[in-house]
């Protein structure tokens, strides 16, 4: 994982949804098997996960900005 995230570009999206931290018991039954198996993988891991990406994307130097800040200072910047 050290190399990947040492090859990432400058400007990272974290991309999450609600169902990665929680998912109301009972719900992934109803799923699909493939949809389960996707979603029960990391089922109690997802605020320990995150949590271990953003201590390592900050030690790489990376700044954290909300999508509506970025589109702001982009909007800002535009040529």
């Amino acid at each position: 994982w050290e190399r990947k995230l040492d090859a990432l570009p400058r400007v990272v999206v974290i991309d999450t949804h609600l169902h990665d931290f929680s998912m109301p018991s009972g719900a992934q039954a109803s799923l699909p098997l493939l949809m389960r198996v996707a979603y029960g993988r990391n089922q109690t891991h997802g605020y320990a996960l995150l949590s271990w990406l953003t201590e390592a994307l900050k030690a790489r130097g990376y700044r954290f900005m909300t999508m509506q800040a970025i589109a702001k200072t982009v909007g800002e910047n535009a040529i």
